[in-house]
């Protein structure tokens, strides 16, 4: 008898320095900080930022202040209210939240009880009640970390919805864009069909009065035909941004409860230079916190693997008894019965190990998942910087040809009504000119996406709703 109590409190010991040992997956935490201050704040790109992460004002930079349009928040923060997938993220937090709930409680004691009845053909009718209380002593903070990851795992949810709150907002922003740009390349474009049409109308009175060729008459139908079905296409498209939009909104296109969404036909201002962005660190970005607490969840996991080998201890307190009256069964001298239990699992040491590797295993994959987040974080950045400085070259270059262009077709005009030159030179003239505006115009919907692509990839968040937090 004294070998076998020897024996198990041996076997106990065994297990409580097995899973006191040092938990290394931990440092994984500590080595994802230290990654960020490595790769982030001391990377060269931020040389183009100033050295404060604020506005003039001293207020957080959120994507809205890129644009000058203050009736886009009441927009966004609609969107945020009925977009179907926020609303699902959404509904995903407030479940997590009652699973923290659930999680709260079970270190708490549980009772349970019944009622039994019992009646023989020659016996009267008995009740047998039960009560039952439960409770597990948590001796090792085994039902805390459990918590904790109930509690990181919440947090993560709400990382997913900040992150689909600030791509909807980009979203919506760039669809205002491009709805400013399709209206400003449809007035070109229909002044282009108007010039067209003009010249040839002319040709055509020119070539019945027989002074005209039928190659003339020709070229300019052909022109006005193909710039007419260009200005369809154009109309179009912006049918089809407009109806985006209202997919965004989650609305349908019968409906027309949204917030006024008037279109202008002229570009928002946009903060200028890149300096007023701030430095960012990018722990902004929800899908970098995101994976940073996978890795506090997966370091808890193991945590939790660990304290698995130690023995639990648990209360439970059961009342029972039996009698011909249910009052008498509950309140007359029930007998109640107190079982302490002492359980440690002697045979399952290697499943239970090997639970601890694949928990350390999923921990350092975690880490791998940030450190790849933090290096498409920072592709993301330095992409849109270096396209920032290539669109704002282009743009000059553009808007220097699309002078000389207007100065070229002035003077094609005048050699035109002096017979100098033919009327396909000054269609070909004209069309130059109207695609340089186009394409100026392109230019600058590029520009102004991309400086919110920017503020997006340095982690700037949105108005929000649901989620918001102080």
């Amino acid at each position: 008898m004294g070998s076998s109590l020897n024996w198990s409190l041996i076997t106990l010991l065994v297990l409580f320095l097995s899973a006191c040992s040092a938990n290394k997956s931990n440092d994984f935490t500590e080595k994802a900080l230290s990654t960020s201050e490595n790769l982030v704040d001391k990377h060269p790109l931020w040389e183009s930022f100033e050295d404060e992460n604020t506005l003039h004002n001293g207020t957080a930079l959120k994507l809205t202040d890129l644009i000058d349009l203050p009736e886009l928040i009441p927009l966004i923060q609609y969107a945020h209210t009925n977009n179907p997938n926020i609303l699902q993220d959404a509904l995903s937090v407030e479940i997590q939240s009652e699973n923290v709930k659930t999680n709260q409680k079970n270190s708490q004691p549980t009772l349970a009880a019944n009622v039994n009845t019992n009646k023989s053909k020659d016996s009267d009718l008995t009740f047998t009640p039960s009560v039952t209380i439960r409770w597990e002593a948590d001796l090792w903070q085994k039902l805390a970390l459990e918590e904790k990851v109930s509690v990181s795992l919440y947090q993560q949810n709400l990382a997913s919805l900040k992150a689909a709150q600030n791509s909807l907002s980009a979203k919506i922003i760039k669809n205002w864009l491009q709805q400013v740009y399709q209206q400003r390349i449809i007035d070109i474009n229909t002044q282009r069909v108007d010039l067209l049409e003009k010249n040839a109308g002319l040709v055509l009175k020119q070539f019945k009065n027989g002074l005209g060729s039928l190659e003339d008459k020709n070229t300019a139908q052909t022109a006005s035909e193909k710039a007419k079905s260009t200005l369809l296409n154009d109309k179009e498209n912006l049918a089809i941004t407009q109806r985006t939009l209202n997919l965004y909104l989650g609305l349908t296109d019968s409906q027309s409860n949204k917030p006024a969404s008037l279109i202008s036909k002229q570009y928002p201002e946009v903060i200028s230079p890149l300096s007023v962005f701030g430095v960012q660190n990018l722990q902004g970005r929800p899908d970098l916190r995101a994976a940073f607490i996978s890795i506090k969840i997966n370091e808890l996991t193991t945590d939790i693997a660990y304290k698995a080998l130690l023995p639990s201890f648990s209360l439970q307190a059961s009342l029972t008894n039996s009698s011909r009256s249910l009052r008498d069964a509950l309140f007359t001298s029930p007998v109640w019965s107190l079982l302490g239990q002492l359980s440690a699992p002697l045979f399952q040491q290697g499943q239970l190990k090997s639970n601890i590797k694949i928990a350390e295993l999923k921990t350092a994959q975690a880490y791998q998942n940030y450190k790849e987040a933090l290096s498409n974080a920072l592709f993301e950045v330095e992409n849109a910087v270096s396209l920032e400085k290539t669109l704002e070259g282009r743009q000059l270059s553009i808007q220097n040809a699309l002078n000389s262009s207007r100065k070229s077709l002035q003077q094609y005009q005048k050699k035109y009504r002096s017979g100098l030159v033919d009327l396909s030179d000054l269609i070909n003239a004209q069309q130059n000119t109207f695609n340089l505006e186009a394409e100026l115009e392109s230019l600058l919907l590029l520009r102004l996406s991309n400086r919110i692509d920017l503020g997006l990839a340095l982690g700037l968040g949105s108005p929000t709703v649901f989620g918001e937090t102080k």
